[in-house]
């Protein structure tokens, strides 16, 4: 199962740094590291980094994270008559 693309830009130097450290922990570092791999992981991270729920997303994903989330035909219990009322008086607040 195979879900890594083939980058159209190298991952980031922070990325990269991140995958290294795979290698540097108590437990892996005395396994040789693999370059090829380390590159993976980071192409992973920074894949992983740019989601909307980690807030480094762009515009649109926001958008369309927050379109799939919201329930367009929301209504409120108010009528129009009541929202109108309640308008007027947090207008009326203010003068």
């Amino acid at each position: 199962m195979n879900k890594t693309k083939s980058p159209t830009k190298s991952p980031s130097k922070l990325a990269i740094q991140t995958a290294e450290d795979a290698w540097t922990k108590p437990t892996t570092s005395h396994k040789i590291m693999d370059t090829e791999l380390a590159i993976v992981f980071a192409e992973i991270i920074d894949d992983i980094w740019s989601k909307a729920w980690l807030g480094n997303a762009t515009t649109e994903e926001l958008l369309n994270e927050v379109a799939a989330r919201v329930d367009l035909n929301y209504k409120t219990t108010e009528s129009d008559e009541e929202r109108k009322e309640r308008k007027e008086r947090s207008q009326n607040l203010y003068f």
